[in-house]
């Protein structure tokens, strides 16, 4: 069953319940599919980051990154595994490239800041984390994780 999907430049990934399938898009009219990623995970939600990174919010399998350089074999670069499941990703207005100053966001019990340094092919062992470690991360990830509820006493809308 397919649960998400986005396209840009010329691809299109559609998560399902059971992994992630890579199309070619050129032709709108007649997508092609070049390339499947399979797992125990649903992507409940996926993002195309640039033509060689897709982000996965993978329900109980956390945050994963899935590099594209060759689109008909997808490969798990990296992954943040929170305690609870993630259910939404979003890039800032930079594609969540470290270089530039960019983030991702994942969605979950709280909302968490995660910066994937191998985006940019920053050496690793990450710098030191500016929050509090909630979740493991594959070095080379770095997160922050805050819950606007846990820390205004409730959300609310003004």
């Amino acid at each position: 069953m397919v649960t998400s999907v986005d396209a840009a430049e010329g691809r299109l990934v559609a998560g399902l319940s059971d992994g992630v399938l890579v199309f070619d898009a050129v032709s709108a009219q007649a997508p092609r599919l070049v390339g499947a990623h399979s797992g125990s995970y649903a992507a409940r939600e996926v993002i195309i980051a640039s033509p060689e990174r897709v982000y996965v919010a993978a329900d109980a399998d956390g945050l994963l990154s899935l590099g594209l350089a060759d689109p008909a074999r997808p490969v798990l670069r990296a992954d943040w595994r929170p305690p609870f499941s993630v259910s939404a990703v979003g890039l800032d207005g930079r594609g969540g490239d470290p270089a530039r100053g960019g983030h991702v966001f994942a969605a979950a019990a709280g909302v968490a800041v995660v910066l994937d340094l191998l985006a940019a092919g920053t050496p690793t062992p990450a710098p030191t984390e500016t929050g509090t470690p909630t979740a493991t991360a594959t070095p080379g990830w770095t997160a922050t994780v805050f819950a606007p509820a846990l820390v205004h006493g409730s959300a609310q809308l003004r």
